[in-house]
């Protein structure tokens, strides 16, 4: 997955990159973090311009030699153009840190710790208004051998405030866009199932349901099995 993403990197970011007047700003960092089996990682796939041309690179970020062979990746990451404030101005790590440790200890709602970042994402928004969105959304992932057991789930915010999404954070499982697919099929199904409640509660015949499968199964054939990766 990650040599997909560099290369699509590869591909669209210098076209774009070079819209950028000041070459310090011809430079892009892809921060990616996931469990790989049940241990947590961090990888970064760096795109920066020198005087011989865009240097690429990629990172597995572990901390400490002594804890090598433990491969503990650090407790924070930052990308993207709010990065450099939330750099200057760190007081936000430790009650953050502190929330997540409290959360992993199931001492309070993800919420808590999501409406945190929210803000961190918001005061980047602040101090970088021309490069940074006042939206932000916060996605969260849980250990299996943690106490929560694995799951997670996301929360959208608008202007620090939580916000309802139109779609679901996609969920690609053996290439498959989940979400989409759930949301095809609760699109169709749904007002069927109502109908076949309603024609219980009254006693009536069951609606017809000719048809459906193939509604569906024409909606489903129009949703991408490639990732778009295109910047323009």
């Amino acid at each position: 997955m990650l040599d997909v993403i560099a290369d699509a990197m590869k591909r669209e970011f210098p076209p774009h990159l070079n819209s950028f007047r000041d070459v310090r700003d011809r430079q892009h960092r892809f921060l990616i973090a996931a469990f790989v089996g049940d241990r947590p990682c961090a990888y970064t796939i760096d795109l920066v311009y020198s005087q011989t041309g865009y240097v690429f690179r990629r990172g597995n970020h572990i901390m400490g030699e002594t804890l090598q062979p433990l491969r503990i990746p650090p407790p924070v990451g930052l990308a993207g153009s709010g990065a450099a404030c939330l750099e200057r101005q760190t007081d936000w790590v430790r009650p953050t840190l502190s929330l997540v440790n409290a959360y992993n200890k199931k001492k309070i709602s993800a919420v808590t710790v999501a409406d945190q970042l929210a803000r961190v994402a918001y005061f980047s928004h602040t101090e970088e208004r021309k490069t940074v969105g006042p939206g932000s959304i916060v996605i969260w992932r849980n250990s299996k051998k943690g106490l929560q057991k694995g799951g997670g789930s996301q929360l959208y915010y608008a202007n620090n405030k939580s916000a309802s999404a139109s779609s679901n954070v996609p969920s690609i499982m053996r290439g498959w866009d989940m979400s989409a697919t759930s949301d095809v099929l609760m699109r169709h199904v749904t007002p069927h199932l109502k109908k076949m409640l309603e024609a219980a509660q009254k006693g009536a015949p069951k609606p017809n349901l000719d048809g459906l499968e193939e509604d569906i199964n024409k909606e489903l054939s129009q949703l991408p099995s490639d990732p778009d990766d295109k910047l323009c």
